[in-house]
């Protein structure tokens, strides 16, 4: 009896000492770098306005541009910080805790087709939502561009 609770103990602490010794389990731990589902030149070209006047988002490995004509916002390597939250990536500067974009990518019904598509909020608990598309030949309307 004394044996087999030796032997438990023993493999209880070979388990548990690689995590004490770590510090313990992180989950979702921030990167700098973006998945490669993200990794588009995303646009929200509508059939109301002109091309300059469209959302765009280009996102890279380790860079990710907002905006739209000369205004943007953009965050390279260090400055990036990526993070998954639930089906939701969150996308700030690093070291920010307030500004922070999170990004999905989904099929959506738009034209009459299901396309890939960008969708983008401001915020975790946000009721509007952006869409953008791959490039800029399939126009959206008013309605198709942004979800509440």
């Amino acid at each position: 009896m004394l044996k087999k609770r030796l032997a438990s103990f023993a493999l209880a602490l070979t388990i548990a000492a690689p995590i004490l010794v770590s510090g313990g389990v992180t989950a979702n731990a921030a990167s700098h770098t973006a998945p490669s589902v993200l990794r588009h030149d995303w646009w929200a070209p509508t059939k109301t306005s002109s091309k300059k006047d469209w959302g765009r988002v280009k996102i890279t490995k380790h860079s990710i541009s907002i905006g739209q004509g000369v205004v943007k916002d953009v965050y390279t390597g260090s400055q990036m910080s990526v993070k998954k939250t639930g089906k939701w990536y969150r996308i700030s500067k690093t070291g920010e805790s307030g500004s922070a974009n999170y990004y999905r990518v989904t099929k959506r019904k738009i034209a009459g087709k299901y396309r890939t598509a960008l969708l983008r909020k401001t915020y975790a608990k946000s009721s509007v939502t952006f869409v953008y598309l791959i490039g800029t030949k399939v126009k959206m309307s008013s309605s198709e561009s942004m979800l509440f």
